[in-house]
């Protein structure tokens, strides 16, 4: 699962409370109470930090979602076997732990996706006194070599905006992110 850029953080606090909690005197009353005070808070930023990592999770199921039922219908698979597919073709480690314990994707197919697709982005924008935008885009050849572009465009709150995107957009002059899932790019 993908760690969020807060795991840091909450696993320093983490750290310090738990130094802070071996440092009681496990006989005195007052520090019998302030030990369980931190063993809360450790459990709250146990719990926070597992929400952000479903979170970034879900948001890969959705961009995959988007995008599968899109090369499904062009390229007349099941939304299944196409989310498999891109899971494989992108190289994304996070789809791939969405797909885990399925079939592995046919060769056929990636061989007829690598061949016919262009390739895949995930745009998010953020429009001034709007709602977020995401639009996942598949690039394809037509029959006749030429170009076809099909998106899924939906719209969302700010809190809903992933963490890469939103710290990308708060540092930088665009107000608009991409990434290129395929053809993937290689690893550094």
């Amino acid at each position: 699962m993908k760690e969020s850029p807060l795991s840091p953080l909450i696993n320093t606090a983490k750290g310090y409370l738990q130094q802070a909690r071996e440092s009681l005197d496990a006989d005195r009353r007052p520090d019998l109470a302030i030990a369980y005070g931190l063993d809360l808070l450790g459990r709250v930023l146990s719990e926070a930090q597992k929400e952000l990592a479903e979170g970034d999770m879900a948001e890969v199921a959705v961009v995959y979602d988007a995008l599968a039922g899109q090369v499904a219908e062009v390229f007349g698979m099941s939304v299944p076997e196409a989310f498999r597919a891109l899971a494989e073709l992108c190289d994304d480690s996070s789809a791939r732990l969405l797909v885990a314990g399925q079939p592995a994707p046919d060769a056929a197919q990636l061989a007829l996706l690598r061949s016919g697709l262009v390739w895949i982005t995930v745009t998010y924008q953020v429009p001034r006194g709007r709602r977020c935008r995401r639009s996942a885009e598949i690039v394809y050849r037509a029959r006749d070599g030429a170009p076809v572009s099909r998106k899924v465009t939906q719209e969302f709150g700010w809190e809903d905006l992933p963490d890469r995107s939103r710290e990308r957009i708060l540092t930088g002059d665009a107000r608009t992110v991409r990434y290129q899932l395929y053809p993937a790019k290689p690893r550094t």
